[in-house]
């Protein structure tokens, strides 16, 4: 029967010490599985000659394709020598990036600050007495050099911002929050 088939291998595994850790447990060696990077399914606009800076921004970022590019005047009026609001979608999500150039790091980093200050008090405005979701923040590297510094804030309405600077450049990427970290992190410049 199935039953004395069983108590039989038990009595036999109990014989041969398989209980009595006697015999050495062997732990599977862990694996690293690394998946490829998504690619964009949405044709990018190809767009017409900018400038050096306009020009480097990227078709794709991941599964996002560039679908429109237009001058930015409110980082030339923050003192950028030039500002582009950039739209990316992947056909279901979009993604909105603000991107500057500064002549100086000093000014991409005192528009850095000064887009922070400009959200936190616009959120304080909005939600008064409400605690504001922790943003974070770091240093961007490039190259093992510390380039600038990044930081990213949830908002209420299930987006988040990441904003970061890179030398004389600012940027400022609006996206789905599960995904802003994963643009950010991805985005050439």
């Amino acid at each position: 029967s199935l039953a004395g088939v069983v108590i039989l291998g038990g009595v036999a595994a109990y014989a041969s010490g398989a209980f009595d850790g006697s015999q050495p447990v062997v732990a599977p060696s862990p694996s690293t599985v690394t998946l490829a990077s998504p690619t964009a399914t949405v044709k990018p606009l190809a767009h017409g000659p900018l400038s050096p800076f306009g020009n480097a921004l990227p078709a794709t970022v991941l599964s996002y394709a560039l679908t429109a590019i237009a001058p930015h005047p409110p980082f030339v009026a923050m003192g950028a020598i030039e500002g582009y609001r950039v739209d990316y979608s992947d056909g279901t999500n979009a993604v909105v990036v603000l991107a500057g150039q500064w002549d100086t790091a000093g000014g991409a980093t005192g528009a850095y600050n000064a887009l922070l200050a400009n959200a936190a008090a616009a959120a304080a405005a909005a939600h008064p007495g409400a605690t504001p979701a922790p943003s974070k923040s770091g240093t961007v590297q490039v190259a093992g050099q510390s380039a600038g510094t990044w930081t990213i804030a949830p908002s209420s309405d299930g987006t988040a911002t990441a904003t970061w600077t890179n030398g004389t450049a600012l940027f400022q990427a609006v996206a789905p929050a599960a995904r802003v970290a994963d643009f950010y992190a991805a985005f050439p410049m």
